[in-house]
C-alpha cells in the first residue's frame, strides 16, 4: 500500500472513533430483593391510656394540676352534660322543696292541722324527688373519669372546653414502656424475624423502629400479630404506619445508572451494531446500588452504565475497559 493511501485510512479511522461517545456497560443480572410493606400499627401499653371523653359536655374544672403523679383510683376529670347539668340542678332544688314541705306536713299532722293521708301524700313526693335526683347523679358518675394505675396526667383540653364523644381530653402515663402492635398475614410474618429493622411513621415524621416478637398462631382473621419496639414520642392507642420487609423475590436488576429517564419512561440502552439501541423497562424496586427492572430484556444482556444518561437512541458508542462498570 502507498504511504499516502495508508495515511487517509489512518485518518478515516481515527475520525471514526473520534466521533463515538465513549461508554462503561454492565450486564443484567438475577438478584434477589425484598419489597417493602406498609401497614397500620397501634400505639399498646399496659401503663399507657389515652382518656376520651365518655359524652358530650364540658370540661370540668381541673381536680388536679398538669403534670400531677395521681394514684390509682384518683378522680382525674369530669366531664358535666349542659342539659344533665340543667337537670340536677332543677332536681336538688325540687328535694329541698319537697323535703321543706315533708317537715311541715309533720308538724301540721301532729297539731291536727293535716290528715294522715296528706302527710302520705308529701313524703311520696319527697320520696320521688330524691329518686329522681339519684337517678341524675348516677348518669353524672359516668362523666367521672378516675386513674386506672399510678402515673402522671396531662390534660389535652383545658377547663371549660365543649367536647364531643371520644374526644381526647387527658393522658396518663405510667412506668411501662411503650410498643407497637401489627396484623400480617403469614406470608408476611414468616419473611420476619426478632431483630429485624422497620419503620414507623406519623406526624409528619419518621423513627427508626425493631421487631422482638412474632405471634406464633394466626388470630382473628387468619392474621399473624407483631411486636415492635420503637423510642418513639406516639401515644398507646395512637395508630401509625409501619414498614416492614415484604415478600422476598428473585428479579432482573441492573445497577442504578443504567436505567434513565426518556421522554417519561423509564429506559436501558443495550448496543447494536455500535450504536446505542433504547428498551423501554418497568421499575419493580429500587435500593442504593440496584434497580430491578421488568420488560424486553434477559439476564446476561449487557447495557450502558456510564455515559447512559448522555446517548440517545442511535448514538454512535464504544466501550471502553477503563471505565467499564463494576458489579
Amino acid at each position: 500500500m502507498k504511504p499516502w493511501v495508508a495515511l487517509c485510512a489512518g485518518m478515516v479511522a481515527s475520525a471514526a472513533v473520534a466521533g463515538t461517545l465513549p461508554v462503561g456497560t454492565a450486564n443484567i443480572v438475577v438478584r434477589p430483593y425484598h419489597s417493602r410493606v406498609t401497614v397500620l400499627a397501634e400505639g399498646r401499653s399496659a401503663n399507657r391510656l389515652v382518656i376520651d371523653a365518655p359524652f358530650s359536655g364540658v370540661m370540668a374544672a381541673l381536680p388536679l394540676p398538669p403534670g400531677t403523679a395521681a394514684k390509682r383510683g384518683t378522680i382525674i376529670a369530669r366531664i358535666l352534660p349542659l342539659q344533665l347539668a340543667a337537670e340536677v340542678e332543677a332536681a336538688t332544688a325540687d328535694v329541698r322543696s319537697t323535703g321543706r314541705a315533708y317537715a311541715q306536713t309533720k308538724v301540721l299532722e301532729r297539731t291536727g292541722l293535716a290528715t294522715a293521708a296528706g302527710l302520705d301524700a308529701a313524703r311520696a313526693r319527697e320520696r320521688h324527688a330524691r329518686a329522681v335526683l339519684q337517678g341524675l347523679d348516677a348518669r353524672l358518675a359516668r362523666g367521672v373519669v378516675r386513674a386506672p394505675f399510678a402515673g402522671t396526667v396531662r390534660y389535652a383540653v383545658p377547663a371549660g372546653a365543649w367536647v364531643a364523644p371520644g374526644k381526647v381530653i387527658a393522658r396518663l402515663s405510667g412506668t411501662g414502656g411503650l410498643y407497637l402492635t401489627a396484623r400480617l398475614t403469614p406470608a408476611m410474618a414468616q419473611q420476619l424475624k426478632p431483630g429485624t429493622a422497620a419503620g414507623v411513621a406519623a406526624r409528619g415524621a419518621h423513627w427508626p423502629g425493631q421487631i422482638y416478637a412474632i405471634g406464633a398462631r394466626a388470630g382473628q382473621g387468619g392474621l399473624v400479630t407483631v411486636y415492635v419496639h420503637c423510642s418513639c414520642p406516639v401515644l398507646a392507642g395512637e395508630y401509625v404506619r409501619l414498614t416492614v420487609p415484604g415478600t422476598g423475590q428473585p428479579g432482573l436488576a441492573v445497577v442504578r445508572g443504567a436505567v434513565v429517564m426518556n421522554a417519561g419512561q423509564a429506559v436501558v440502552y443495550r448496543i447494536t451494531d455500535g450504536r446505542a439501541r433504547p428498551v423501554k423497562v418497568t421499575i419493580r424496586h429500587t435500593t442504593r446500588r440496584w434497580v430491578w427492572i421488568a420488560g424486553a430484556v434477559s439476564a446476561g444482556d449487557t447495557v450502558i452504565v456510564a455515559g447512559a444518561g448522555r446517548v440517545r437512541a442511535g448514538t454512535a458508542v464504544r466501550v471502553k475497559p477503563a471505565i467499564k462498570a463494576t458489579q
